[in-house]
């Protein structure tokens, strides 16, 4: 008779274990760490940003597995749900910031349509437009600067 009465309480436990498993197993890749007293501050992204949904406020169970295999951490995401899909743009090479640059005036119509060139802040400054458009980065070479906030 006991097993009629524990099948769905046991079952329950082990689909809430595999389940916690397979999101723990989500790779992330973390980005900052800062300490802003009183609060430690952890910047992360996933490796697949389709894998991840997550709303502001929710707990999260951080691992670090070079401390404690075992030990989990609770933490409250600060981030706004959009914000893996937004932010500044930055070289993949670097990570400095990169703003966005015009095509040249005189360049062709079918040229204008494709451009998608980028300069490092840094160097902005020391664009004119005697210079040539060689070290300008392509779009492949940036990304979005996105993560998730923790606290």
């Amino acid at each position: 008779v006991f097993y009629l009465w524990s099948i769905i309480p046991i079952g329950l436990y082990l689909w809430e274990r595999q389940t916690r498993l397979s999101r723990g197993s989500i790779p992330m890749v973390v980005s900052r760490v800062e300490w802003i007293a009183p609060v430690l501050a952890v910047h992360f992204r996933p490796i697949d940003k389709s894998l991840f949904d997550f709303e502001e406020g929710t707990y999260v169970m951080l691992n670090c597995p070079f401390i404690s295999q075992a030990e989990w951490h609770p933490f409250t995401i600060s981030s706004a749900r959009g914000d893996l899909f937004t932010g500044d743009r930055v070289s993949l090479e670097t990570g400095e910031k990169v703003i966005p640059i015009p095509p040249p005036t005189n360049a062709p119509n079918h040229i204008k349509k494709k451009w998608k060139k980028y300069c490092p802040v840094s160097l902005y400054s020391k664009l004119n437009n005697d210079q040539t458009y060689d070290t300008l980065l392509d779009h492949h070479e940036t990304a979005y600067h996105d993560f998730v906030s923790v606290h």
